[in-house]
């Protein structure tokens, strides 16, 4: 549940971002939660599902151990949208630079 308001949260602001820089808010809203989701999956299948079944084989695993997991998992995925998000959109439209060219800005 946790990582289904993450991502909407992270989907309302690349939407809300991206339109203040006049681009496609959907678009951009899409890429936001395929940033988020992406690392998170990975992660969860990767790392955390292999520490799960290992807890549960020898006995000691516990509630706390896959929540610890799982929110490992949302922390990655946030931190790969808030990177995303910073790289791809800047803060300021091009057009507030007076100009068109993105190395112009740079």
């Amino acid at each position: 549940m946790i990582g289904i308001i993450a991502a909407l949260v992270i989907a309302i602001w690349f939407f809300r971002r991206a339109r203040r820089l006049g681009r496609n808010g959907f678009g951009w809203a899409v890429l936001g939660v395929v940033s988020y989701y992406v690392p998170n999956l990975l992660w969860q299948s990767l790392v955390s599902m292999p520490i799960a079944r290992n807890a549960m084989r020898s006995g000691e695993f516990s509630g706390g151990t896959f929540f610890a997991c799982v929110l490992a998992g949302v922390g990655l995925g946030i931190a790969c949208a808030i990177a995303t998000g910073r790289s791809a959109l800047p803060r300021k439209s091009l057009a507030a630079h007076g100009t068109s060219d993105p190395r112009a800005a740079a």
